[in-house]
C-alpha cells in the first residue's frame, strides 16, 4: 500500500467516526437547573449553571438553539468532544455552562456548554 493510500484510508476512517457521533451520557444525579428565560433577562446568571432543554434545531457546525417552556437560546459547542455528540432535534438535554452575555441586549445572549448530559429520570 502506498503512503498516499494509507493517508486515505487513516482520514476516511477518522472522517466516518466523527460523523457518526457519541451518544451523550446520562446524569448519575440530580441537579438545580435554571430556567432559560432567567438565561435572556436584564439579570442573568454570570456563573455556570444548568439548563434542561430540548434541542429545537441545528443552526451550524457548532451551535444549535435549544429551548424550555419559557424561552430558546443558542447553545454553543465550543470543543470536538462536545461537537462530536449526537444530539437530534426534540432530544431533552441536561447542560451545563457559562452564558456569554451580549453588550447588545440580553436576547443575543448564548450558552457556551462545557458538558452535555441525558437527563436521569
Amino acid at each position: 500500500m502506498t503512503l498516499q493510500m494509507a493517508l486515505f484510508v487513516l482520514f476516511a476512517c477518522t472522517t466516518v467516526l466523527h460523523l457518526e457521533g457519541v451518544a451523550p451520557k446520562k446524569a448519575s444525579a440530580s441537579v438545580f437547573t435554571i430556567p432559560v428565560q432567567r438565561l435572556v433577562s436584564t439579570t442573568p446568571p454570570r456563573e455556570p449553571i444548568w439548563v434542561r432543554a430540548h434541542i429545537a434545531y441545528k443552526t451550524d457546525d457548532d451551535t444549535y438553539l435549544i429551548e424550555d417552556k419559557t424561552g430558546s437560546i443558542t447553545l454553543f459547542l465550543p470543543t470536538d468532544d462536545l461537537m462530536a455528540l449526537e444530539l437530534s432535534s426534540g432530544m431533552e438535554v441536561l447542560i451545563y455552562g457559562k452564558l456569554d452575555i451580549s453588550p447588545v441586549t440580553p436576547k443575543k445572549n448564548e450558552l457556551y456548554a462545557e458538558k452535555i448530559l441525558l437527563p436521569n429520570d
